[in-house]
């Protein structure tokens, strides 16, 4: 059994839909499809009603979910922990910010952020709209 796959299972659950869980992973809905069927066979358990666009869980599925959840946070910090302090940090970052007049020291604050780590880039999303972040891939948020 692959963690990704487990993880890919989680994000599903999180969006409530094996569509919107493919655009925010950017990967094609069949390969997502494929590998939630892979996993619900080898563990021999259906884990959502599929319900035509509407995916929810069983309750064999809502069971797994919520013993799985510490278990990847708990793998995701011993990989943290072997990496070291010294790991540079790298990825992408999806900020919202909602129009206040720190905005700029916010914006000048990232750009330094950005200076010290060369390998992260980072996606500034300016609004006045609420956005979910689960299903926008928001990894943070300054609010007023």
């Amino acid at each position: 059994m692959k963690t990704e796959d487990i993880a890919l299972f989680h994000r599903i659950v999180e969006t409530g839909s094996l569509v919107e869980a493919a655009d925010i992973l950017n990967l094609p809905k069949s390969t997502l499809s494929r590998r939630l069927h892979a996993l619900e066979e080898e563990l021999n358990v259906k884990l959502f009603h599929r319900q035509s666009r509407a995916m929810t869980l069983t309750a064999s599925g809502s069971h797994f979910y919520d013993k799985t959840t510490g278990m990847l946070a708990t793998l995701e910090q011993t990989l943290s922990e072997l990496n070291g302090q010294d790991a540079e940090v790298s990825g992408h970052l999806r900020i919202l910010i909602f129009p206040i007049p720190e905005l700029m020291h916010i914006t000048y604050a990232i750009f330094e952020f950005m200076d010290l780590h060369p390998e992260l880039t980072v996606e500034i999303i300016v609004s006045t709209e609420p956005q979910d972040m689960i299903r926008n891939n928001i990894d943070l948020a300054f609010m007023h």
